[in-house]
């Protein structure tokens, strides 16, 4: 049995980000790749400012883990609710997350005058937009494989209700302990037969116990 896994270097994935994503390029040196030194911008940071190293050795900043557990999944035979548990998972190193927040805002128009008044009742649901790139990672203790991240994200997305989050500095440090996948999508990147690209709408949600 062939167990090489391919592997798509540090240059090759902040490539991906900015042709897919459009996000900003970040510069990693990669030395196994080049013989010649090359110039690179690099950020530095303390030992307890980052997450953990990538299987590159550089610094993971914004990582975030969906909390393992049980969770309540619709069952294919009877089509009712049942516990099915769940293993700690960590979204792909490649992943970018862009997060709203809107009012829920009345706006009455005024007579003889311009502009409108605004009663603000509360705020909405944070939107939640989460893109990223399942790729090889030996750096990770689950789903080193790439289509096996992609079977967790998908059995994730199974689950009738609001995931909770471990850790995540992006989430948490701005009060958001639960998120809700309200969909999942699964494109493939050209000439990357390894690499898979993702993107999830998601909103927030605060858990609340109804008495009876």
């Amino acid at each position: 049995m062939n167990n090489y896994i391919p592997v798509i270097s540090a240059v090759d994935a902040a490539n991906l980000l900015l042709e897919v994503f459009g996000a900003p390029k970040y510069n990693i040196s990669d030395s196994k790749e080049n013989n010649q030194i090359s110039s690179y911008i690099v950020s530095m940071f303390e030992a307890d400012e980052y997450d953990r190293l990538s299987q590159f050795g550089t610094p993971v900043v914004g990582s975030f883990t969906i909390k393992g557990g049980k969770y309540q999944v619709y069952s294919k035979t009877t089509g009712k609710l049942e516990d099915k548990e769940y293993s700690d998972f960590e979204f792909p190193l490649a992943t970018i997350v862009d997060i709203s927040r809107p009012k829920n805002i009345t706006k009455t128009p005024t007579i003889g005058a311009n502009g409108t008044v605004k009663e603000i009742f509360g705020f909405d649901d944070a939107k939640i937009s989460i893109r990223g790139l399942c790729l090889n990672d030996e750096s990770r203790q689950t789903e080193k494989k790439a289509i096996e991240q992609k079977q967790a994200l998908w059995k994730l997305n199974e689950i009738a209700g609001s995931l909770k989050i471990l850790k995540g500095k992006i989430f948490t440090n701005l009060e958001i302990t639960d998120i809700v996948m309200e969909d999942i999508q699964f494109s493939a990147v050209q000439g990357k037969p390894d690499v898979i690209q993702f993107e999830i709408p998601a909103t927030s949600d605060i858990p609340f116990l109804l008495m009876e």
